[in-house]
């Protein structure tokens, strides 16, 4: 399959699907200054000497150097999801699954997915 550049983007960031056999490790190195979210799909990994189960979500603190490294533990193996990029800086406000850059931007997309200009339902 042929690598593209992806997608462009406001601010550099990273998205990445990892799969970890059990008893291995995963690491990359993370900018200075990002966020880095990690779900767990499947199994469970270590992350900073905790361990974070299925479904569960854990949030890395924005120290510089330390980079990501996920172990998995359990046995089994780990399926997860990784979203790591520079912190934008703008306003956040959230009301149920809306989540936008202000109250009105949150009214707004209430009333567009009310009246089904969502795209199509999961």
């Amino acid at each position: 399959a042929a690598q593209g550049r992806g997608a462009e983007t406001y601010s550099p960031m990273r998205i990445e699907h990892v799969e970890i056999g059990a008893g291995g490790v995963y690491e990359q190195s993370l900018p200075e200054g990002w966020t880095c979210i990690v779900y767990v799909r499947r199994g469970t990994v270590a992350v900073g000497g905790e361990e974070v189960g299925m479904h569960e979500t854990c949030q890395l603190a924005r120290r510089g150097g330390d980079g990501l490294s996920l172990a998995c533990v359990g046995g089994r193996d780990a399926d997860v999801l990784v979203l790591a990029g520079e912190p934008l800086g703008a306003p956040v406000v959230a009301s149920g699954t809306m989540v936008m850059n202000s109250q009105a931007e949150v009214d707004r997309a209430v009333i567009d997915y009310r009246r089904g200009e969502f795209g199509l339902p999961w």
